[in-house]
């Protein structure tokens, strides 16, 4: 087994320790059915993807994040001079036929 960096070290310790918070914010945005919804009056993805984006704003805010939103289309949060990003789109496939697991709004 190849040992694991320094950083890879304090990487996963930070994650490990901020667990809890880590998933409560994960819920908060799975629990918005974000489906894009071309050609709806909500540009330029619909209400689903704009209420997520608002609340992944609402969510670094509230980790003293500063945030950019580019017309809905993309959004930044943290400095620009961040050591570490990470990437992620909030938008999903729309639920129906064919999933091994049903959605659920628990």
């Amino acid at each position: 087994m190849r040992k694991r960096s320094p950083l890879r070290e304090r990487t996963d310790e930070w994650v490990l320790s901020r667990r809890d918070d880590i998933v409560r914010d994960i819920v908060r945005l799975v629990r918005i059915k974000s489906v894009s919804s071309p050609g709806s009056a909500i540009a330029p993805y619909g209400r689903g993807c704009r209420e997520v984006m608002d609340e992944m704003f609402r969510i670094s805010a509230e980790h003293g994040l500063p945030i950019q939103n580019f017309g809905y289309h993309a959004g930044m949060a943290g400095p620009a001079e961040a050591d570490i990003g990470i990437w992620g789109h909030l938008d999903v496939v729309e639920e129906g036929d064919g999933w091994i697991y049903p959605p659920t709004r628990e």
